[in-house]
């Protein structure tokens, strides 16, 4: 779960990078928060898989990740979420309720 909406002071590279996660979720609103400097970190984090966010980012729109990933696109007023749902063996599925797909990440 991306810090603080992806905010840039609770989103160091040195804290994502170190964390090195597999898939992030970022809690973020059209124009809350949501910042390049945060998305580019994310991207660039060694071992990522994928990136989702709750809505399309105002504050960097050249840095959005592919629609797929986005629960609410530029303009959208739909409310859709981002499940995440985990297993005891370590597996988790992420489902977009936008699109209906769900990827599933094993251990």
């Amino acid at each position: 779960m991306v810090g603080y909406h992806g905010g840039d002071p609770a989103n160091p590279p040195a804290l994502i990078h170190g964390l090195r996660p597999r898939v992030t979720v970022m809690d973020n609103g059209v124009k809350k928060m949501g910042s390049a400097s945060v998305l580019q970190t994310i991207k660039s984090s060694p071992g990522l898989q994928a990136a989702y966010q709750l809505h399309w980012s105002a504050n960097a729109p050249n840095d959005n990740p592919a629609d797929e990933y986005i629960a609410n696109l530029q303009g959208s007023t739909d409310g859709n979420l981002i499940k995440v749902s985990a297993e005891k063996n370590g597996t988790f599925t992420v489902t977009n309720a936008r699109t209906g797909v769900s990827k599933v990440f094993k251990k």
